[in-house]
């Protein structure tokens, strides 16, 4: 679906170019989702990934940098965000890239942030990057606390990683998990990047109470990105190295809980039917608002409202 779902000094040093590429080749090898399945890795430092002792919960980050030099805008506002996670979270970043020089890029930043970049040169299909995340997931299964796997141009503020980790369990019994809506900026106004339509049709079983919020799953809750706790994914890891049941896409990737767990997302309501902005996350580009040839991205979020049916 289009819019909801990219002899002497030369001896030496040509001997060594073999080398170095032959451990080039073995280091960034890319690998599809069967590669996965066959259990292929990149090259990973398991030290920077053992437990993390202190009195934070610790937090994995897997960002997919689809290298372009006009995105890095985006990757730094996200990566400046993540800093702030670090009053509530010790948090370890990886960033997977199609692409080189992005060390370089990180480091003239200065971030106060434990970042790693994995290199993917060799991808069949670059969006095969959304998979990548899945290995270093299930080899560090039980050595974080909450697990985050997003897409580089994705602004998640400290607040809605709150609203999430507060809520998580109560809407994870009823079959639900807590979600998000993306949103994007023009001209003043907020609109919702994934919805096609401000009348949002709804069942008996799509809107529920969990603590003192009720909640409603969207017609189309996909928002680009997905976190769960450690203890949830050492249950169900084995499913991030399974087909998921829906097709395998740079979409469906970023909803592992939705499309492989089969937890719907589910946004939190306030009192007036207005979704509340706690949820809110922030799509960069605000391309969809911007481009008029997109139908996702017209509806403004105070727009949205809500058409009750009996089916379930």
């Amino acid at each position: 679906m289009e819019e909801i779902f990219s002899g002497g000094r030369l001896g030496v040093s040509l001997k060594t170019m073999v080398v170095a590429g032959a451990l080039l080749c073995v280091a960034l090898v890319a690998y599809t989702f069967a590669d996965i399945q066959r259990g292929c890795d990149v090259v990973l430092n398991k030290t920077r990934y053992m437990d993390v002792q202190g009195s934070k919960p610790t937090l994995l980050i897997a960002i997919a940098f689809y290298f372009v030099p006009s995105r890095l805008i985006h990757l730094r506002q996200v990566l400046m965000n993540f800093e702030s996670y670090q009053s509530m979270f010790r948090i370890n970043v990886t960033i997977d890239t199609t692409g080189t020089g992005l060390n370089s890029y990180l480091d003239a930043l200065q971030l106060h942030l434990d970042c790693q970049v994995r290199n993917f040169l060799n991808l069949s299909d670059p969006f095969n990057l959304a998979g990548q995340h899945r290995r270093l997931f299930v080899n560090t299964m039980k050595n974080f606390d909450w697990y985050m796997y997003l897409e580089d141009d994705i602004l998640i503020p400290l607040k809605s990683m709150k609203y999430f980790v507060d809520s998580f369990d109560e809407v994870w019994s009823k079959g639900y998990s807590p979600g998000f809506l993306r949103v994007e900026e023009v001209g003043g106004k907020f609109y919702a990047s994934d919805l096609l339509d401000a009348q949002q049709t709804m069942s008996d079983s799509q809107r529920f109470d969990a603590g003192d919020q009720q909640f409603v799953s969207l017609i189309t809750p996909y928002h680009a990105f997905w976190i769960l706790p450690g203890s949830v994914l050492q249950q169900e890891g084995e499913h991030l190295l399974q087909n998921p049941s829906c097709l395998e896409t740079r979409e469906t990737y970023a909803s592992f809980p939705w499309c492989s767990l089969h937890h719907r997302p589910a946004v939190p309501l306030l009192p007036d039917g207005h979704i509340n902005p706690v949820s809110w996350v922030w799509h960069l580009p605000n391309n969809y608002a911007k481009d008029g040839s997109r139908r996702l991205g017209k509806v403004q979020i105070l727009d949205v409202a809500w058409q009750h049916t009996t089916y379930s």
